[in-house]
């Protein structure tokens, strides 16, 4: 089962990017030969990076798509992109968790509330394990 990871789309942000250029051409195939992907995948990749912001993708006939580059593009590589922006996301949910489990000292009432929160973010912490 092939995963969309944080990896992949720090490959294809670095490719973007270290082009050095804001506005460019390229497309699907020479992308998924890059990224040893399937077209779909590609395509997929481009939606989303369209959808957060970073780009604007103009799709031409055959595969090709211009990609027009936005600050946020450029802000995200310097800040270590995706997998940089998940390990915030893993560290920020240990501190939640740290932080339910002060509340359920200091609040034993509660405990059950809390101990349910806690539950739920070990869940959400097992979908950034490998």
């Amino acid at each position: 089962m092939l995963l969309i990871t944080p990896e992949l789309k720090d490959k294809l942000l670095d490719e973007f990017v270290t082009t050095n250029q804001i506005a460019f051409t390229t497309s699907e195939c020479v992308l998924a030969e890059f990224l040893s992907v399937d077209r779909s995948v590609v395509r997929c990749l481009l939606n989303h990076f369209e959808d957060i912001g970073l780009c604007t993708i103009k799709r031409n006939l055959g595969g090709n798509v211009c990609v027009i580059l936005n600050a946020k593009a450029y802000d995200m590589y310097r800040r270590g992109g995706f997998a940089a922006e998940e390990y915030l996301y893993q560290k920020e949910l240990l501190k939640l968790e740290k932080e339910l489990d002060k509340l359920c000292k200091t609040f034993p009432d509660k405990v059950s509330l809390f101990s349910a929160a806690i539950n739920a973010i070990g869940v959400v912490k097992t979908f950034f394990n490998d």
